[in-house]
């Protein structure tokens, strides 16, 4: 039994350890309350993982290119595909509804608590990019400073020349330490899933699932047509990978982002799978998923579609 275990794929581990957590959650809705700490735990050490990761690993990446303009091109193309794919994954949300208007009928709570949140100027967006201390930034975790920083260090270090090449080696070195610990983590990722599905059903209830069902379909359906479609027409078209392959590289990753609903959380399991499973290069994976793949204070990337577009992003470097 337990070299069966630690032969199976690690996203069948994870799938395993979500469908006892929602089974666990319906069905002792004491006991799965209890295993909030499980899935806390795994969090918590994602999140331990996610700057010093962004950090290492996209300085790696500049230097790993050693032709800025290289760099330039890819990261043209990076912003490129961000566009049109976040485009049609508005273009499919705004069908879905206005067509079949998921939320109609559906009763909030605390209504009058929500307040629409305006997008801040594009001048103080990107003044905000330019950190006074990058020290600060990265001990608050500020995702588009540390980018900013990071890119601002990587291409200084690839001018430097000679002298700065001990440097660009401890940042090879960091960042292949920063992927042992990734996979040290990940180890635990099926343990984690199963404490935040039986802690979400247990505390949630199939009531809630079933007075939400239209929305919850829509949101799936919508999802689904846009991995299918978008993602896995671009898979086939442009980095001429067969859309399954890729599709069953990033499984895991996907069932880590359903659970906890993060693409920040998810970036140290998106970039192993994009690495090892598909074989995008190490300095284009650490270059191209930190700008992409991250949560941050003005909101993007927080969807499941989003997160594949990253990997995506990513593959079509190969």
């Amino acid at each position: 039994m337990i070299s069966w275990w630690k032969h199976m794929a690690l996203w069948k581990k994870i799938f395993i350890g979500l469908c006892l957590g929602l089974i666990v959650g319906l069905l002792f809705k004491d006991v799965a309350l209890m295993l909030k700490p499980l899935g806390t735990l795994f969090i918590n050490l994602i999140k331990m993982l996610i700057v010093p990761l962004i950090f290492a690993t996209l300085v790696t990446g500049i230097t790993s290119m050693e032709d800025l303009s290289k760099m330039r091109r890819i990261g043209l193309k990076t912003f490129s595909i961000y566009l049109v794919t976040t485009a049609i994954a508005v273009a499919i949300g705004l069908a879905f509804g206005i067509f079949f208007e998921p939320g109609a009928g559906v009763a909030l709570n605390n209504t009058a608590a929500v307040v629409a949140k305006k997008a801040p100027p594009l001048i103080d967006t990107l003044l905000a990019l330019i950190t006074t201390n990058p020290v600060e930034s990265l001990a608050k975790g500020d995702i588009l400073q540390i980018i900013f920083f990071a890119i601002f260090l990587g291409i200084s270090i690839s001018l430097a020349g000679e002298k700065g090449k001990p440097v660009a080696a401890f940042f090879d070195s960091f960042s292949e330490v920063m992927f042992k610990m990734t996979e040290i983590v990940i180890s635990f990722a099926p343990i984690g899933v199963f404490g935040l599905m039986a802690w979400v059903s247990a505390s949630y209830g199939i009531d809630v699932l079933i007075s939400l069902a239209k929305v919850i379909a829509c949101v799936y359906i919508a999802s689904i047509i846009h991995m299918a479609l978008t993602m896995g027409g671009g898979i086939a078209l442009l980095a001429r990978l067969n859309p399954i392959t890729f599709f069953k590289g990033v499984a895991s990753a996907q069932t880590v982002a359903f659970t906890t609903t993060s693409s920040s959380g998810t970036l140290p399991i998106t970039t192993s799978n994009a690495i090892h499973n598909l074989g995008v290069s190490k300095p284009i994976a650490s270059f191209v998923l930190p700008l992409t793949g991250c949560d941050h204070q003005y909101g993007w990337n927080r969807d499941l579609p989003r997160y594949l577009c990253d990997v995506r992003g990513a593959s079509l470097w190969r």
